[in-house]
């Protein structure tokens, strides 16, 4: 039988889980030509100390859990330089494209996350859930190749274990989903836009991701968005 985490498609939830599960080990080395600059996207810059400051209060509430994370701090620090890169490319697409993105729901951020409403982390966490929903639901459906539904499912087989069901009978499930095929398309466009606004990533926290799709409260990621070359400082534009 089809795992059953695969048929409960949810919309993508940016709890802290399922961040830190993107980001596997954390790679704190590096440096660059100007090392207190964390990201720059655009005319918009963050520094590490921005960085450190956003990160505090949440990374703070993270002390000593959860379990298997070896760098709770180091953790949220990367999260924040995520999250905030892909709001500001969201922000800048959606702008561009005339997309009417709804207000971010605070109150639900905090609740998942397990803080107040006013922490910085719940706020850019809640913001890149809206961007996301917004702009995945006013995306060109793009076909998956046969090298996005082998991903995928490396994925689940890798979550499912033993218990996997066949390739032919994930893929056939994935095809059904709208979400899928729009999250597709929707990468292809932001893809593009970095190149546009320009993008450049302080080594530290590299690789950087984000997730355009996930199911299973964010443990299994469907479709993901490579922001920038992963592992090295991403280029900027001329």
């Amino acid at each position: 039988m089809v795992d059953e985490r695969l048929l409960t498609m949810q919309r993508v939830r940016l709890g802290f889980v399922a961040v830190v599960a993107l980001i596997g080990t954390l790679a704190l080395s590096g440096c660059q030509r100007d090392p207190d600059t964390a990201l720059r996207i655009g005319d918009v810059t963050m520094d590490n100390a921005q960085v450190e400051a956003a990160a505090e209060r949440f990374a703070t509430s993270l002390a000593g859990s959860p379990a298997g994370i070896e760098d709770p701090v180091g953790a949220v620090r990367h999260s924040v330089v995520q999250l905030t890169v892909f709001n500001e490319l969201a922000r800048r697409y959606a702008q561009e494209k005339g997309i009417t993105v709804p207000a971010a729901d605070y109150a639900a951020s905090a609740e998942a996350l397990g803080v107040p409403a006013d922490d910085p982390y719940v706020r850019l966490s809640a913001e890149a859930s809206a961007y996301v929903t917004a702009l995945r639901a006013q995306a060109t459906s793009q076909k998956p190749t046969e090298a996005d539904m082998q991903q995928a499912y490396g994925r689940y087989a890798e979550l499912a274990g033993e218990n996997a069901a066949p390739y032919d009978q994930i893929r056939d499930a994935l095809l059904e989903l709208p979400e899928y095929s729009q999250s597709l398309g929707l990468r292809t466009e932001l893809l593009a836009a970095l190149d546009r606004y320009g993008l450049t990533v302080n080594p530290r926290y590299t690789p950087l991701d984000f997730p355009l799709f996930s199911v299973s409260q964010g443990q299994l990621v469907l479709v993901n968005l490579p922001m920038g070359d992963q592992g090295t400082p991403v280029r900027t534009a001329s």
